[in-house]
């Protein structure tokens, strides 16, 4: 299955990366943001043909040509009090467009899949969480993922996807920004998972000294 997940991951982030590498900077003026879109017809088929029923959202950014890396993590709250934050998936960015692919798989415990394609490579990591509490049926589960345009500005903390537990009947649920700005609100939360990202003018190898 770990397999199949990462083909699909490969065949829906590079769907049409011939025509985006081949694009004229001249034909576009870009600006610095990153937003949600639908799946095109060929990557609806490419599920349909291998038959994955994972969760599965696609993300794309524009960018000026000041910015270097990438950097996509997963955070998780307890109770608003950060308990985990798993290593980052620190990419190099090299051209002024790109997309983000998030495979998100229920079973069990939560299980991320998360690919980001910039030119002609892709990088892709996996994330798993060691709790257990999303098992538990007494838990409301909520969330929801970027449904509007970002502005993309250095070091800005964007939340891509939010999952989001408790123990009752009824949740409010806030815009993904919303968590950044007001970090406080997790605290009504038995538990919650962010799925954030960040634009960075700093090379790849500086940030991975800073993370060391």
């Amino acid at each position: 299955m770990k397999k199949i997940i990462s083909i699909l991951l490969c065949l829906l982030i590079t769907v049409n990366i011939i025509g985006c590498t081949s694009q004229k900077v001249s034909q576009k003026s870009y600006s610095n943001k990153i937003y949600s879109t639908e799946l095109t017809e060929d990557e609806k088929n490419i599920i349909n043909l291998i038959g994955v029923a994972s969760d599965i959202d696609i993300y794309k950014y524009e960018i000026d040509d000041t910015y270097e890396t990438i950097s996509i993590w997963i955070e998780t709250y307890k109770n608003g009090e950060l308990i985990s934050n798993p290593s980052r998936m620190n990419s190099r960015i090299d051209l002024k467009e790109g997309k983000i692919a998030i495979i998100v798989d229920r079973d069990s415990n939560y299980k991320w899949r998360i690919s980001h394609q910039n030119s002609s490579s892709l990088s892709t990591h996996s994330f798993q969480t060691k709790n257990d509490f999303e098992t538990d049926g007494r838990f409301s589960v909520g969330g929801g993922e970027l449904n509007q345009s970002v502005e993309i500005i250095p070091e800005k903390e964007i939340v891509l996807e939010k999952f989001l537990f408790e123990d009752g009947n009824t949740m409010s649920i806030y815009s993904n920004q919303y968590y950044v700005e007001n970090p406080e609100a997790l605290k009504q939360y038995d538990y919650a998972y962010l799925i954030k990202c960040k634009f960075s003018r700093k090379n790849i190898n500086e940030i991975d000294i800073e993370e060391r």
